[in-house]
């Protein structure tokens, strides 16, 4: 399995990278590349495999989803999961936590892991990384998954609460 070398996370807070594998204890040459909700994370908080992005524009966010080899979205709470499902219409593999709306967004196109469960989320990411078969499972699973949601499908199924709503006036 060839990749691209890096994982791209989005974080809505604080994790603790020591956790997380380096190129020194891992088989993995790997970079993280990270974006937001980690404003109180300093360059000594993480190893040197990490590269804080800051904010990222559309344009470079799809890139990035495009251009890593797997999406690490580390998050307590998500309204619909709209990066998770980001990730996977661009073909990334999504490691997350299974909370509010992602095991829903999800679903089995992606690995899910406890919130708050570092070592969890951290050998999710390397079985995608080092599992071909599952990486290849996941890419094309969440492709699939991805097509589910569109914003034609919310219309007509919006559409029909509001008719069996007026039917019942």
């Amino acid at each position: 399995l060839v990749f691209k070398s890096f994982i791209f996370c989005i974080a809505r807070h604080h994790i603790n990278f020591t956790s997380f594998p380096t190129r020194r204890y891992s088989d993995l040459d790997f970079e993280l590349r990270f974006t937001t909700g980690l404003r109180e994370t300093t360059k000594e908080d993480y190893p040197e495999n990490m590269l804080q992005l800051g904010r990222i524009s559309e344009e470079n966010l799809i890139k990035e989803y495009q251009n890593c080899d797997a999406l690490l979205f580390p998050t307590r709470f998500e309204g619909f999961g709209y990066v998770a499902l980001e990730a996977m219409a661009c073909g990334t593999p999504v490691v997350t936590t299974d909370v509010s709306s992602l095991p829903e967004i999800v679903g089995d196109a992606g690995m899910l892991v406890p919130s708050d469960n570092e070592q969890a989320l951290t050998g999710a990411m390397l079985e995608v990384l080092s599992d071909s078969t599952l990486y290849d499972r996941l890419r094309l699973k969440g492709l699939q998954r991805a097509e589910h949601f569109t914003w034609e499908r919310t219309a007509r199924e919006t559409l029909k609460v509001y008719q069996h709503v007026l039917e019942g006036i």
